[in-house]
């Protein structure tokens, strides 16, 4: 009887964390989704800075011809 309520609440630590290992998981993987997300809006908001720094530098250029060949 001893051996049963020894097993019996192994089992149940056993199932407790096997389910906590499964809600940490999940957890994990949202968050690892998260990330990604999180990841890919700084790829994009690098990659926006860098066409309006290139138009930028492209229109100072552009103007500075100009000016150049107004001076002329």
């Amino acid at each position: 009887m001893i051996d049963f309520i020894k097993n019996l609440r192994t089992d149940n630590e056993k199932i407790k964390l096997q389910k906590e290992i499964k809600e940490l998981r999940q957890e994990l993987t949202s968050k690892n989704k998260k990330i990604n997300i999180l990841e890919k809006k700084l790829d994009n908001s690098e990659l926006l800075y860098n066409i309006i720094q290139d138009e930028h530098d492209t229109s100072s250029y552009n103007y500075e011809e100009a000016e150049a060949a107004i001076q002329k």
